[in-house]
């Protein structure tokens, strides 16, 4: 019994890192990208998504997707596209291109979800790897 415990507790924990590192690198994006412009969109979007806008990616990004859609129109794309971009240049995602970013978050479905996070993983990984 301890051990299945303490298999779960190490899948949250690692959870929860994903969950920083996901969030400190879209955040990174936003404001190399958009500098003072990326805490307005930040607090825009955060008011009109009734929280964090970093954790309803983590945990629906379909539903970022959308809003983001709404606030720009056509232009969603451009920026996600520039964001992707942006995060396959500092290796914060991979196995990934900017296209089957967009069209993972377009669906609202959970294993679309797990793909898209997995990209996030594999880096984070990579880092970890690196540092050691």
């Amino acid at each position: 019994m301890f051990k299945k415990y303490f298999l779960v507790g190490s899948a949250l924990e690692g959870e929860s890192e994903l969950r920083r590192y996901v969030g400190a690198s879209l955040s990174e994006a936003l404001k190399d990208l958009l500098g003072l412009g990326a805490i307005v969109l930040e607090l825009y979007l955060s008011r009109r998504l009734g929280g964090n806008m970093y954790e309803i990616f983590f945990e629906n990004p379909h539903r970022f997707y959308l809003e983001l859609k709404n606030l720009f129109g056509a232009g969603a794309e451009h920026l996600l596209r520039n964001i992707v971009d942006w995060l396959i240049r500092k290796n914060r995602i991979s196995g990934l291109d900017a296209d089957e970013f967009i069209k993972l978050l377009k669906e609202d479905r959970e294993d679309l979800r797990k793909m898209l996070l997995e990209a996030f993983k594999n880096s984070l990984r990579g880092s970890e790897d690196e540092q050691k």
